[in-house]
């Protein structure tokens, strides 16, 4: 038995389809066809014969029976052509969804049950946030669209209590890209953090980790070299290996007093992006052009000299495809993954490294990314061969893997100092080298956006008149019995 909260908006209703939320893509389609068998039909939906082919047999099955479910397997037609104008013409009785639908879309439901408080993000499970729960129950009766809305609950589902307004801070990963892109060659860090740490949206300055150190760099050399307040707290109580000078030190006492944990300049170091002098390194010149940890991989693949620059080209399309394509198999698997572990030492930094790969790296992609551009396989077929994935993650992925190399091709060459090349040290050739690769993985990435067609959205198919016209779902009283074996 379901309970519902009535929440009151205005105006008249206009639908009366009522919207579940299943946070796994197999059980929403489990649930939408359970809903089209106990549900009564008194009028089927027609659709167009360029409509069911669109839609497909199972989903024409639902939609004739004014039930839909919908997800991110679904190709952008089925999504945006049919489900969601069906729903918002009010020609739907009822709506599974996993959290996609939940914000971004603006039409009304009557009533909204969810189902479950947590889903799974690859092999981790997460709870439902509270504001993403507020997004769902603001489905029915939304403002302007309907009178009111029922919000239905369960002794298993989450409750209305539940649910909160997402307060606005910054995001804890600090970006980056903000930061690195205003570094000029030769100039230190430390410098452009003491100018950017009030330019943030946080309560509390940001501690970039250089703080007492630049202070003190200006009239005293540490015999530890270190130029973050991270390092040298790290430095002093290291117990494996001690750095001996640290004993006789006359700072000890100060480096003992700042704390071990990591900070953005600390972490910079550690990551390649900056130099032991906190100066902009290629590697860094690379990850400042991304706003996510994409650069870091590329700048890792594009060191190993034995890597060769057209398996790259697609072997990046893993950097966002998690476990969609992994089928069976770990994740943490192919060339891109081995080298980006062994470049960053398996090192975590929270959303850009996890174990020394991207958070969003997962094996397989490239494997339908190569077998759509190169071999120009159906995205049918290889949507057929897919375990786990559906047409709209190939879609996506499609789409995140040309938006890669938009960004690439129009991303700047690297910017070296001036005397590097009279320099014949090794950190000298390895930047040169780094440089000339960049410059040519940039030029490919053009050459293949060139080749390829262009990406445009397909043509949607119109509503008929008579999926515009105004539908009374109201149960007759002949199926009104049927109500109680709804499912729960």
């Amino acid at each position: 038995m379901v309970t519902p909260h009535r929440r009151r908006a205005a105006r008249r209703p206009r639908t009366r389809a009522h919207f579940r939320t299943a946070p796994h893509r197999h059980d929403a389609e489990r649930l939408a066809r359970q809903f089209s068998r106990e549900l009564p039909l008194a009028d089927p939906l027609t659709l167009t014969p360029e409509q069911e082919q669109l839609a497909g047999p199972a989903l024409t099955k639902l939609l004739r029976n004014r039930v839909a479910y919908h997800h991110s397997g679904l190709a952008y037609a089925q999504r945006a052509g049919l489900i969601e104008p069906l729903a918002k013409a009010g020609q739907l009785r009822a709506v599974v969804a996993t959290l996609g639908l939940s914000a971004g879309i603006n039409f009304s439901l009557r009533s909204v049950l969810i189902t479950a408080s947590h889903f799974n993000l690859g092999p981790i499970e997460h709870e439902i946030p509270p504001h993403d729960l507020l997004q769902m129950v603001g489905r029915a009766g939304r403002r302007g669209l309907d009178e009111f809305g029922f919000v239905l609950v369960s002794s298993s589902t989450p409750r209305l209590r539940r649910a909160a307004p997402l307060r606005l801070k910054r995001a804890a990963p600090l970006p980056w890209a903000f930061f690195l892109r205003q570094l000029q060659p030769g100039q230190s860090a430390a410098e452009v953090a003491a100018t950017s740490a009030h330019r943030f949206f946080t309560d509390t300055p940001v501690i970039f980790g250089a703080e007492k150190t630049s202070l003190l760099s200006h009239h005293v050399e540490l015999p530890c070299h270190h130029r973050t307040d991270t390092g040298r707290a790290r430095l002093v109580r290291r117990e494996r290996d001690p750095f001996r000078p640290c004993v006789t030190c006359s700072h000890r006492a100060e480096c003992l007093s700042f704390s071990p944990q990591p900070t953005p300049l600390w972490q910079w170091q550690r990551a390649g992006v900056l130099d032991r002098e906190l100066h902009l390194t290629a590697r860094g010149a690379i990850v400042a052009c991304y706003l996510g940890p994409e650069g870091l991989a590329l700048a890792a693949a594009l060191e190993d000299r034995r890597y060769p620059l057209d398996a790259l080209l697609f072997d990046c399309a893993n950097l966002f495809s998690a476990d969609r394509f992994t089928g069976t198999n770990p994740r943490r698997l192919g060339r891109l993954a081995a080298i980006c572990e062994r470049t960053y030492r398996r090192a975590t930094i929270e959303g850009y490294l996890h174990e020394g790969l991207p958070p969003g790296y997962g094996f397989g992609a490239s494997e339908v990314v190569s077998a759509i551009v190169t071999t120009h396989e159906s995205t049918r077929h290889v949507v057929d061969a897919q375990e786990f994935a559906g047409r709209g993650d190939v879609d996506r992925l499609l789409t995140e893997w040309r938006s890669l190399l938009r960004q690439t091709a129009r991303s700047a060459p690297i910017t070296l100092p001036a005397d590097i090349a009279t320099r014949h040290d090794r950190r000298a050739e390895a930047e040169l080298f780094l440089s000339e690769r960049w410059d040519t993985f940039r030029a490919l990435c053009r050459t293949q956006l060139a080749t390829a067609k262009a990406d445009t959205l397909p043509e949607l198919p119109p509503l008929t008149p008579d999926q515009r016209r105004a539908i009374n779902h109201r149960f007759t009283r002949a199926g009104s019995s049927v109500s109680a074996r709804l499912p729960a």
